[in-house]
């Protein structure tokens, strides 16, 4: 019983200590800059149109050249990107500017990021309804 006791105690220390120190802070990106940064130092061969950072900076959608779109996010303290290809987005839809996207990969199969405005929201479900999808 005792040892229960001191390994709870010793556990909630750690957890106290680690959130105290700041690791338990989600990572947001500062501005577009910042998302195209993270996006780049995984894709350096990314040529980028545009960025579209979420309202509350946490995932940006990357407009890149051709018929690929980049998504950057924060994912607890580390940075997750990936490009999209039209073939990757199953389903769009949106509720104000709210942009939900389902997509074919099991491991990440859906997405939803808060962008700034209605019309960012609008341009951003209109660019990735439109994109050509392969069929089998």
């Amino acid at each position: 019983m005792i040892y229960a006791a001191t390994s709870l105690a010793a556990i909630g220390v750690i957890a106290l200590l680690i959130h105290r120190l700041g690791y338990s802070r989600r990572y947001a990106f500062e501005d577009d800059e910042a998302a195209r940064d993270a996006f780049t130092s995984e894709f350096p061969d990314a040529d980028i149109v545009a960025v579209s950072l979420s309202a509350d900076g946490s995932a940006a959608l990357l407009d890149l050249a051709g018929a690929e779109t980049g998504l950057v996010r924060a994912m607890g303290r580390h940075i997750f990107a990936r490009r999209l290809a039209p073939a990757d987005i199953v389903q769009v839809s949106r509720d104000g500017t709210t942009l939900q996207l389902r997509l074919a990969d099991y491991t990440d199969p859906a997405f939803s990021i808060n962008l700034p405005g209605e019309q960012a929201a609008r341009h951003w479900e209109s660019k990735l309804t439109v994109l050509p999808r392969e069929t089998a």
